[in-house]
């Protein structure tokens, strides 16, 4: 089956189909992860981010290093789906990959899907960095930080509390819920 699942893929022109396909290989077990891998790696975009995004729909251990590496690819496309993925898998061993590919990510969508990836890991590595975010530029980042830190506990009420003045609405909603949250678990 994978071979026609992959021949499908290299011919689909529809992105429904090959994300199907893709999604099928995932199915499949190591080696349909293995031809995943493979596929992350494909000169075609469609190809590439169903890959991607296909391995992150099952949580699966051996595709996380490849992922993080992938945060570093030219393709801001490409890093999204890897971040996206790495969110999905909630992987401790992405920790440190994805503390590095937020120093260097020049993208606030990305950059804010880091951010909550590190906020459902939770480890305390993380705080600094996620402290950190609240003073980004893009309030898409300062939100997932603050949600973030909401989920460190009562600690981080003084801290969020300081930031109830912030201009963009979409964080202080975001402080309401982090504080709800605190307060209400």
């Amino acid at each position: 089956a994978i071979p026609s699942l992959v021949e499908i893929l290299h011919t689909a022109k529809d992105q429904e189909l090959i994300q199907i396909c893709a999604n099928s290989l995932m199915r499949m077990g190591s080696t349909g992860v293995t031809h995943l891998l493979e596929l992350a790696q494909e000169t075609d975009n469609l190809i590439r981010l169903a890959a991607i995004t296909a391995l992150g729909k099952r949580g699966n251990e051996v595709a996380v290093q490849d992922l993080i590496i992938l945060l570093r690819d030219e393709n801001p496309k490409a890093r999204m789906a890897a971040a996206e993925a790495l969110l999905n898998i909630r992987s401790r061993n992405a920790t440190q990959g994805l503390i590095a590919s937020l120093k260097l990510e020049t993208e606030p969508v990305i950059r804010g899907i880091i951010v909550q990836a590190l906020g459902i890991l939770n480890e305390p590595s993380t705080s600094e960095f996620l402290i950190e975010a609240l003073n980004d530029k893009a309030a898409n980042v300062r939100a997932s930080a603050i949600l973030a830190l909401g989920n460190k506990g009562a600690d981080m009420i003084p801290l969020l509390a300081t930031l109830i003045q912030d201009n963009s609405e979409v964080v202080r909603q975001s402080i309401a819920r982090a504080l709800g949250k605190i307060s209400h678990p």
